[in-house]
């Protein structure tokens, strides 16, 4: 028997963990066939997952996905099991192209992956909303970086940080990317944030790209296109949305955006199918932003 406790439910997605009550045997189904998106942690005990003809021993630390359709087996070995798993559930809507998004996900060589320290910190991000009774929204944002982390999650020779180095480094990388959300338009630089921190800068940018996903120029980059591309929506001329948004040079505003945008600054502000909601997405990739590669 499987109990399953919902923290966070929307439109979107919900945010819950799954385990056994033991009050009664538990009796493992033949089969299962999964009927959504789905970011899976293990948080306690054991149990051996089956995918096709791959076979995992599933324990503290690892992290499966799945994706509409996919037949998976999950076997105990106690009668009374004591696996624990926290899992993010995504409906259709959360995603544009879900055909694309089942490729990524199936075409995976596993679609079990061990934990790393990005995606530690997304767990720890998610499960301290849920403490905290955050609102919805930023539950799911954090999700929306999970999901990409973890359909992007390779072999990481990285040292996992143990759970107080991880809360330390989260606070700081926290702390940081609300400055930079918050204060956009300042002249922030790699030493100013680090200061900020209280981190070396060497040692700021490693754990904030770690633990973001793209490091501290590219984050600040991506947020300032996100906040123009916002203003633009909202009839602001192109010029006054470069300046206001941190940028010091047009020209050089207009060619990042078009970079990022796939449209000059003009015609998005005259476009009728841009939407703000999808533009958090960009604050968590690094893989459009200034064209070169680099950042702090």
């Amino acid at each position: 028997m499987n109990h399953q406790r919902i923290y966070v439910t929307s439109p979107l997605l919900s945010l819950s963990r799954f385990d056994h009550p033991g009050s009664a045997p538990h009796r493992d189904p033949f089969e299962e066939i999964a009927r959504s998106y789905s970011v899976n942690f293990i948080e306690k005990g054991n149990f051996s997952l089956r995918i096709e003809d791959r076979r995992w021993q599933m324990s503290r630390g690892k992290v499966f996905l799945t994706y509409p359709g996919m037949i998976f087996r999950c076997r105990h070995a106690e009668e009374f099991p004591e696996d624990v798993s926290f899992s993010v559930t995504y409906s259709n809507r959360f995603f544009d192209h879900q055909d694309d998004l089942r490729s990524v996900i199936s075409k995976r060589t596993e679609c079990v992956a061990a934990l790393d320290n990005r995606l530690a910190y997304l767990h720890m991000r998610l499960t301290a909303l849920i403490a905290g009774h955050a609102d919805v929204m930023t539950a799911e944002i954090v999700a929306g970086e999970l999901f990409a982390a973890a359909t992007e999650a390779g072999v990481s020779n990285r040292r996992l940080h143990n759970t107080h180095q991880l809360a330390w480094y989260a606070e700081r990388v926290e702390a940081a990317r609300r400055l930079m959300e918050s204060t956009y338009n300042d002249k922030h630089t790699l030493s100013s944030l680090a200061r900020f921190t209280g981190m070396s800068p060497f040692h700021f940018a490693r754990i904030f790209r770690e633990l973001i996903g793209t490091p501290p120029h590219r984050f600040l980059m991506n947020v300032r296109l996100a906040r123009a591309s916002e203003m633009l929506i909202e009839k602001v001329s192109v010029t006054e949305a470069c300046f206001a948004t941190g940028f010091a040079n047009l020209s050089h505003f207009i060619r990042l955006f078009q970079r990022t945008f796939g449209v000059s600054p003009s015609k998005f502000s005259r476009a009728k199918t841009q939407t703000v909601r999808s533009l958090p997405r960009m604050y968590f990739s690094g893989s459009k932003s200034d064209g070169r590669g680099n950042g702090y």
